[in-house]
């Protein structure tokens, strides 16, 4: 059913199709490991655009990730850090 989805996919819809516990801890390191990455990437940067975008994008996750539902933060932060760690 799911044979066309790599590892990552796989893993994501396993986590959406868990408990809501198990999503609010999955989300809340999700979280963590990519705002270490923006800092990571933050004190790397010399370009000042490129701080501001980044530094938006910790701002997003700090303050607005609580306004939509569960499964999209996880989704949203899931590419995020995929897209971050090819940087």
């Amino acid at each position: 059913r799911f044979s066309h989805l790599n590892e990552n996919e796989k893993k994501i819809v396993k986590i959406l199709l868990s408990s809501e516990e198990t999503k609010q801890n999955y989300f809340e390191d999700l979280k963590n490991e990519s705002l270490e990455l923006l800092n990571s990437l933050i004190e790397k940067e010399s370009d000042e655009d490129s701080i501001k975008v980044l530094n938006g994008f910790k701002s997003n996750i700090e303050n607005g990730l609580s306004e939509h539902s569960m499964d999209d933060n996880i989704i949203h932060l899931c590419e995020l850090k995929e897209t971050l760690s090819e940087i």
